[in-house]
């Protein structure tokens, strides 16, 4: 593995913390089944890490750090941790709030801006997260609208734990919820373009669509 030095990335005091989880069949995207099989899924959400984690590391954008759930001392983790420069942590935490704002905690301790991203956030490309982190430098916080009422992205400089706390995660609510919890504190926050993530079966033709030279079920 090749270690980066901090003043190796165009964005060094900031980190893209990964939320995904360990690749088990079973036990990941299974809405996709009626249309992959458990091993293509499988391999979809590898191909789908290793992508953005070569496109931000491997393109010396930020220092990345990869929060599994299920299992991150799994296998192809390790590999990963092998191959890129990154940190893996595993997801601590009762609720999905709880697990982001423990990330984002531990995240400003060493760095000034801390990007949660979902694994299978792929509408969002470099330029997605450098508006991201553009916005940062005027706003506490920053967030990226998913088409389906959550969001892709959420950017901070500040730890503020009550807009993780009381969200109906996995609804249409969440964005709606997390921006009235910064409206309540009158903390300023900026929203980027609304993008999509992968969830559905449709949603499959978009990323074949969208990623045309990439083929991510090998």
């Amino acid at each position: 593995m090749i270690h980066k030095k901090s003043d190796d990335y165009q964005y060094a005091d900031t980190v893209i913390q990964l939320f995904t989880k360990a690749p088990l069949k079973g036990k990941i995207k299974t809405r996709l089944e009626p249309v992959l099989s458990q091993d293509e899924i499988v391999a979809l959400v590898k191909n789908l890490i290793v992508d953005r984690v070569n496109q931000v590391v491997g393109n010396a954008f930020c220092p990345l750090n990869v929060w599994a759930a299920l299992d991150a001392k799994h296998e192809f983790f390790l590999g990963l941790q092998r191959q890129y420069p990154i940190e893996i942590f595993s997801q601590e935490g009762i609720d999905l709030g709880e697990r982001m704002h423990y990330a984002v905690r531990r995240g400003l301790n060493q760095y000034q801006k801390v990007i949660l991203l979902g694994g299978d956030c792929v509408s969002v490309d470099l330029d997605y997260l450098h508006q991201a982190i553009a916005a940062l430098d005027h706003h506490p916080v920053v967030l990226g609208p998913a088409e389906d009422g959550g969001y892709v992205l959420l950017g901070t400089r500040v730890d503020y734990k009550a807009m993780f706390v009381d969200v109906e995660w996995g609804s249409d609510q969440v964005l709606k919820q997390t921006i009235e919890k910064l409206q309540q504190q009158n903390i300023e926050y900026c929203l980027l373009d609304t993008r999509w993530d992968l969830d559905r079966p449709e949603d499959l033709a978009r990323l074949q669509r969208d990623s045309a030279n990439i083929n991510f079920f090998e």
